[in-house]
């Protein structure tokens, strides 16, 4: 069972909750478009992941969700951010 946002309902957009990932904490590489141009730039993002996952598209990009950020970047104001999974580095490998 999914619990999907209303903003997502008319996308192709799954949410679901991974237990094992609950509390990890991760280090992720984040990206953001530069203002007026096509370029972009990496950010970094440290805390913990929330265990909610989102699967967009088909073939899917996989997003997991962060929280108790410990490093953002200075402007961000959010509690929680969605990272490509493919860009995020466990900080508790010896868990596994």
């Amino acid at each position: 069972m999914t619990n999907e946002p209303q903003e997502f309902a008319d996308q192709d957009i799954r949410i679901t909750f991974d237990e094992s990932l609950a509390g990890r904490p991760v280090e992720a590489d984040g990206g953001a478009p530069v203002p007026g141009g096509q370029a972009g730039f990496r950010t970094t993002f440290k805390g913990r992941l929330t265990g909610r996952r989102l699967a967009q598209g088909d073939p899917p990009w996989l997003w997991l969700e962060l929280a108790d950020l410990l490093e953002a970047p200075q402007d961000f104001e959010h509690a929680h951010v969605w990272v490509d999974e493919a860009y995020v580095y466990f900080l508790d490998e010896d868990r596994r």
